[in-house]
């Protein structure tokens, strides 16, 4: 795996409606912008989330993108969320097991 573009952090129960209101942050690692235009969140039942809403992060930025609605959705109880790049790739992966409302889990990555 490729770690230049990374999940930076997850907000899988939010305060609110989480189909509307979860968050995921991703950061840029590497040494020039990537367009995330094509890139996608899955989730271990193989639910989506585009991230071309981000469109293209500069080398040491983040850009958090908010559910509104997609597919996958981030189980308050754990789940394993997988970053994919446009050829279909896992470019980072992380699992986390529970959540608590409101507060951000921060990957590490």
């Amino acid at each position: 795996m490729t770690q230049s573009v990374v999940i930076e952090s997850l907000l899988p129960n939010p305060v609110g409606i989480d189909r509307d209101l979860e968050e995921v942050t991703i950061r840029n690692d590497g040494p020039g912008a990537v367009d995330l235009t094509g890139w996608f969140l899955q989730d271990a039942a193989g639910r989506r989330w585009p991230l071309a809403q981000l469109g293209s992060v500069a080398a040491g930025a983040s850009g958090t993108s908010v559910r509104n609605g997609f597919p996958l959705n981030l189980n308050n109880n754990g789940d394993t969320v997988s970053l994919i790049d446009p050829r279909g790739q896992i470019r980072n992966q992380f699992t986390y097991a529970t959540s608590q409302e409101g507060v951000r889990i921060t990957t590490g990555h």
